[in-house]
């Protein structure tokens, strides 16, 4: 019998040991099993979501010719309206600004309904901010020159050119 209690021992030894790996293989299974767990609940969460922004997306891609067309009819309203100051006898070319202006903006608003993007917008945006300065900027020029060139009919102020006074030799 005492070899029994000595062939015991190493066997309690060798078991404990085999329970504590035990025992920590299963801490780990359980860890592993949480992470999954947490990776499935994200998962389940982006897919909610992206289902939710497809449908979201499908319902503004029903409604977005509508809209377009909206702002297209706007625009042409805007524009009839615009032919109807003019037969009226207003000054063409505040008209022309005025249709212009309203034009480009109801342009960048089709533009942005009907689904392009910022790097498709960028250059016809940069097209129609030019035009509007331009027509915006040509009346104050012309309202500049008019005030200037009635200063020197007068023989007050100087000269409508700054480069006329330079190129006449700077004497009057």
């Amino acid at each position: 019998m005492p070899d029994d209690t000595a062939s015991n021992a190493p066997l309690d030894s060798s078991s404990t040991a085999a329970t504590d790996d035990l025992t920590r293989l299963q801490q780990a299974l359980d860890q592993q099993t949480a992470q999954a767990d947490t990776a499935k609940k994200s998962v389940d969460l982006a897919t909610t979501a992206l289902a939710e922004h497809q449908t979201r997306d499908e319902q503004w891609q029903a409604q977005a010719p509508y809209i377009a067309s909206a702002i297209l009819l706007y625009g042409l309203a805007i524009t009839g309206i615009s032919v109807w100051l003019v037969n009226r006898g207003r000054d063409s070319d505040e008209v022309l600004r005025l249709v212009a202006v309203l034009s480009a903006v109801i342009l960048a608003a089709f533009l942005l309904v009907a689904g392009y993007d910022d790097k498709q917008m960028t250059p016809v945006m940069g097209l129609l901010g030019t035009i509007v300065g331009y027509l915006l900027g040509k009346e104050q020029g012309v309202r500049q020159g008019v005030r200037q060139g009635a200063g020197t009919a007068q023989g007050e102020g100087a000269p409508a050119d700054a480069n006329a006074a330079v190129a006449g030799g700077g004497a009057a």
